[in-house]
């Protein structure tokens, strides 16, 4: 199984640099975007495996950013990460077509958990590695 290459659209700079270094830790390949406009001209030029993305971004909202790209490429995962965390927001979410729902703070198991859930719907799309605990047996004196 090689590295996902996954569209990292975060409006704010801190949550979009801590989910590029989270991923790129288990080798995966991370492109960010700052709107939803920037994901849809991404998305275009390059093939993702997946698209995390915020629901408020500046401009175009996560929710029509999402519809945009499902329209274009209806098989592309599309997974909210959002600090919007009551139940009404995830079924926004999912209603509005995104494939899972996320809320912030993000802990890294259960993203990484969510991206396997949601890539192991379709059998032809890679599935992100399992996190591992750290060996911390060379520390013990």
């Amino acid at each position: 199984m090689g590295p996902l290459n996954v569209l990292v659209v975060q409006n704010n700079a801190v949550c979009r640099r801590v989910l590029q270094l989270c991923l790129e830790k288990y080798g995966n390949l991370v492109a960010t975007a700052s709107s939803g406009e920037m994901a849809l001209e991404a998305v275009k030029k390059d093939p993702y495996h997946l698209v995390l993305l915020d629901l408020e971004l500046p401009g175009i909202n996560g929710i029509d950013t999402t519809k945009r790209i499902k329209k274009a490429f209806p098989n592309m995962p599309v997974v909210c990460v959002t600090a919007h965390a009551f139940p009404e927001h995830k079924q926004m979410c999912l209603a509005g077509g995104m494939d899972a729902h996320i809320p912030k703070p993000v802990i890294l198991e259960g993203l990484l958990k969510t991206i396997n859930e949601v890539l192991s719907k379709d059998e032809t799309r890679h599935a992100a590695p399992a996190p591992q605990k750290p060996d911390r047996s060379a520390n013990a004196a």
